[in-house]
């Protein structure tokens, strides 16, 4: 059996979904890039993407790749690979360039390059050679450079995999096809339609989002009804393994259509009412017991209901209304936000819901509570999408139950969430402090995660604080959360000295990780299992700091932990990087967050071992070392325990002697009392730069942590 190398590739943002789509038709193993998934694996999985996948742009089939330093090169190496192997020299095909990084510019004349080898190889072969054809190309080539490295592939489908073939009118502003299916699967439309809850989109323009969730509901692949396919012109394609994935695939329909919800598409406007209908009729003509369930009609949203049809069940609204300048006015926009909030409150209790909009300030207007909130793009239009859940009695039941000491506390952490947010969408920032014992009797840490999940640390009170006030005290901050994420995406775990061995024990044996986005890096985070969740968001600029520094480095990364720093270093080009520490669990989380973000593990050093028997030992030079070190530590690789303020000098030097000639080492602690020892002054060059660390939300506790850059060592031992 042949394996390929295949990567999916979608717009920035999507690739947990892609990789949760990979995962649901049985593919386990992939690592996942900026923009892309990329997996070994058969034709038949090559396929299968192909035509179950609602969230990708394209299924890209590895040829060959090469290191490139100027244009030839891609000549050069192309002029190699067998290209009669690939297609018949009757076939049309074309070339398409993408430049993601690094110097080249001109993707036109690169595809031509590429185009030119083809048609060589082609002539000294065969004697003829294969036509262009830019459109629809019999066979279409892509040539993708990031950096001074390129890569060749078959584009599988040929064009965008959003383009189903159904819609055939059109509105101003549409919602993409994968776009609205990445908003459906946001929202948790699967679930309730499984459910059996109906859905309604009263703003549905030309019904894409109505379309997308019916074929959802009935387990109809995305491109069931798609013609154009580039692979069915591809030597090795095997047509036998197509027609029996759409045989499967038409018995899962069988199965499932009768049980599609009803479905619901409005809008104001006729001509939309019009193209919605045409496209809904193109979408199901061959389903006709689904088309009696999705009904597009006109109608204002002031006259929103739910429809008869509906039943009891709690529904689904999807909706994307209009946004910006491009549509309207923005002070008539703001009243129909805040109108559709309150209707959607006053006549929807117990559906849930979710909208897309390029302008926060209008999502505000809305006045919905959402627990989800992820930047999504519709084109290449930059959006968000706010998941909600319709619940007033129970908002208003908890909300009467606040103390007058704990809604002091929610409008402290309302005031926070508003301050810190702004910050943070400024800045790109979507995991962040909210609160940091801001009130002295709610003492505790929150960080809000991805606008998903909150991380409750209590601090540990005084012996002489009673218990049962504490314990009242965590539930009310718990009960206040509540209001911005689900009950069940609130984690709460204490936070007192540790001694000794404690300090990264379990609290659980979940293993259960989530994403989380930073910088344009992914890092899979912990809630369940560990005190600390695989990343401290204080360090947020340190490792910023790092990436900007790493280009074309050798870097150390000691006390790794997850290594989260190593990441920033190797996604900014850095030549090498060596993560260092006494966890096999820390280091193979490491691993993992290094093929999160594409990177291939075979490039980078990942050492057990402990740090100061590693500087004691090694003979590599670095250009740049990391050093974030445990306050204390009893590591089972040392014979006594390691403690920060005691022995940092002598790390420090150690370290100085594994640094390369113009080599600098940034340290950081995060012991309060911390006091770096005078006579390394002696040996370095040293600047605190501990405020320049420091992030927004941890302005307010400037002792989060203390971080020194040293440089120019004179002493060398």
């Amino acid at each position: 059996m042949e394996f390929y190398t295949f990567s999916v590739t979608s717009a920035n943002g999507y690739e947990s979904l892609v990789a949760k789509e990979l995962e649901a038709l049985g593919i386990a193993k992939y690592s996942m890039g900026k923009g892309n998934v990329t997996f070994s694996g058969t034709q038949a999985e090559g396929l299968k993407v192909c035509l179950w996948s609602r969230v990708a742009s394209k299924v890209l089939l590895r040829l060959f790749d090469f290191d490139i330093q100027q244009e030839k090169d891609v000549y050069r190496n192309a002029r190699r690979y067998d290209w009669a192997s690939l297609f018949d020299v009757r076939r049309t095909f074309a070339v398409d360039t993408v430049l993601s990084t690094g110097s080249f510019r001109n993707a036109s004349y690169l595809s031509l390059v590429l185009k030119d080898a083809i048609v060589d190889t082609f002539r000294e072969k065969t004697g003829s050679r294969p036509d262009i054809e830019t459109s629809q190309p019999d066979i279409r080539i892509n040539l993708y450079i990031e950096r001074n490295h390129a890569t060749v592939s078959l584009d599988m489908a040929g064009d965008s995999l959003h383009r189903r073939g159904y819609r055939i009118a059109h509105v101003e502003a549409p919602l993409k096809e994968n776009a609205a299916a990445a908003l459906l699967y946001r929202g948790g439309w699967e679930a309730v339609a499984k459910a059996g809850g109906s859905f309604v989109d009263p703003m549905c323009g030309s019904g894409t989002l109505v379309v997308e969730a019916a074929m959802m509901a009935a387990k109809i692949p995305s491109a069931f009804d798609r013609n154009y396919f580039c692979f069915k012109y591809w030597k090795k394609f095997r047509g036998d393994l197509w027609e029996e994935l759409r045989k499967d695939a038409l018995e899962t329909i069988k199965a499932n259509i009768a049980a599609v919800p009803h479905l619901f598409g409005y809008d104001y406007s006729t001509d939309a009412v019009t193209a919605a209908r045409k496209n809904v009729s193109k979408a199901f003509s061959m389903y006709p017991e689904l088309l009696k369930k999705v009904h597009i009609a006109k109608k204002e949203i002031h006259k929103l209901s739910i429809p008869a049809e509906a039943g009891d069940k709690p529904g689904f609204i999807a909706v994307n209304p209009p946004y910006g300048e491009r549509l309207g006015e923005i002070e008539a926009l703001r009243v129909l936000y805040a109108d559709m909030g309150n209707i959607f409150k006053e006549r929807f209790e117990g559906w849930k819901g979710i909208f897309i909009t390029g302008d926060e300030e209008l999502a505000r207007k809305t006045g919905l509570k959402a627990y989800k909130v992820n930047k999504i793009y519709n084109g290449p239009i930059e959006c968000i999408s706010a998941a909600f859940s319709i619940n007033t009695a129970y908002r208003e039941e908890h909300t009467h139950e606040l103390s007058e000491s704990a809604q002091m506390f929610a409008n402290r952490l309302a005031k926070n969430i508003k301050q810190f947010g702004k910050l943070a969408r400024r800045q790109n920032v979507t995991s962040y402090r909210i609160y940091d014992a801001d009130l002295p009797d709610y003492s505790a840490a929150i960080d809000f995660y991805e606008g998903k999940w909150m991380y409750l640390q209590e601090y540990a009170a005084p012996a002489f604080i009673d218990p049962a006030k504490t314990k009242r005290r965590v539930r009310e901050m718990a009960q206040v959360l509540e209001q911005y994420v689900p009950k069940e995406n609130i984690f709460i775990r204490r936070r007192e000295k540790q001694k000794g061995a404690n300090q990264y024990t379990k609290s659980g044996e979940s293993e259960h990780l989530e994403i989380m986005q930073e910088n344009g890096l992914k890092f899979y985070v912990n809630f369940y299992d560990y005190l600390d969740t695989g990343i401290f968001l204080d360090h947020r600029p340190v490792r910023k700091m790092i990436g900007d520094m790493s280009e074309g480095k050798k870097m150390l990364n000691l006390f790794a932990y997850t290594c989260t720093a190593s990441v920033y270093a190797a996604a900014k080009g850095a030549e090498s990087t060596t993560s260092v520490d006494t966890s096999s669990t820390y280091l193979d989380w490491g691993k993992k967050n290094f093929q999160l973000n594409g990177l291939d593990i075979k490039n980078y050093s990942f050492i057990k071992e402990d740090c100061i028997k590693f500087l004691q030992s090694t003979r590599e030079k670095y250009d740049l070392i990391f050093i974030d070190p445990p306050t204390f530590s009893n590591s089972k690789s040392r014979d006594d325990i390691f403690d920060v303020q005691r022995d940092h000098r002598i790390l420090l030097i150690l370290a100085s002697g594994c640094l390369a000639k113009g080599g600098s080492i940034i340290f950081s602690t995060n012991f309060r009392k911390f006091q770096l020892d005078e006579s390394l002054s002696q040996q370095f060059e040293i600047k605190d730069i501990t405020q320049e660390s420091i992030s927004f939300d941890f302005e307010r506790n400037s002792r989060i942590h203390r971080c020194f850059f040293l440089s120019a060592p004179l002493l060398k031992m």
